[in-house]
């Protein structure tokens, strides 16, 4: 059952979508949704290779990702990347800027994991 703390939280949130100069919402969650599909994905995949060593198996039981040597990004990537990561986190938790800064730093984020260049 929704609290009409809860409601209002959700229509804050709507509003602030339509404030933010956002005409469809319903992209913004399908993009945040596939993000955190993949983070799932990660997760998983971390907590398999993270039980293979404690248990001081070879294999992992079961594989998320496929078996193979991905080339390391550069450094100034992983900065970059993490700089931005930074930023997202700060701007949901102050709501300094606009929605539209945001989503404009999650779509930069998702291209460049798409494209292997981070």
């Amino acid at each position: 059952m929704l609290t009409s703390s809860i409601r209002s939280q959700i229509a804050a949130s709507w509003n602030a979508f339509w404030a933010g100069g956002i005409s469809n919402p319903l992209e913004d969650v399908k993009q945040i949704a596939c993000l955190l599909f993949l983070k799932c994905l990660d997760n998983l995949h971390t907590l398999e290779e993270n039980k293979a060593r404690i248990l001081k198996l070879k294999k992992m039981e079961r594989r998320v990702f496929p078996e193979g040597k991905d080339p390391k990004p550069p450094i100034f990537l992983l900065r970059e990347f993490v700089r931005r990561v930074t930023v997202v986190k700060s701007l949901k938790k102050t709501n300094c800027i606009s929605l539209a800064e945001i989503d404009a730093l999650l779509a930069t984020l998702q291209l460049r994991t798409f494209r292997r260049g981070l």
